[in-house]
């Protein structure tokens, strides 16, 4: 079996909205707290109507094992990656290995 990511790079916190059921958008369920989660940040910079700000995207790493609270974040929800604003899940891809979740990997921005 493959072992968990190591702690040392698990050093984010993420708050995770997810859409709520039955929801035609914009409406999202109470925040829920992932703790050791990597975050990997995309090298962009975005523009907006008032400034250049580095754009929040990248990709989260959640462990099956080893982060507290672990879930596969669906597509559309809202994530705050220590204390960032929050952007939406654009991807979440699932690995396995041994034939249960290793982790999954999170398109954010």
């Amino acid at each position: 079996m493959t072992p968990p990511i190591p702690r040392r790079l698990l050093t984010s916190t993420a708050v995770v909205q997810v859409p709520a059921k039955g929801s035609l958008g914009g409406v999202y369920a109470e925040p829920v707290e992932l703790r050791r989660v990597a975050f990997e940040r995309a090298q962009e910079v975005r523009q907006t109507g008032y400034q250049l700000a580095d754009g929040p995207s990248g990709t989260m790493y959640v462990d099956a094992v080893a982060t507290e609270g672990a879930f596969r974040v669906p597509v559309g929800s809202l994530v705050s990656v220590d204390g960032s604003v929050p952007v939406a899940v654009t991807r979440c891809e699932e690995l396995r290995c041994g034939g249960q979740v290793h982790h999954w990997e999170v398109e954010l921005g």
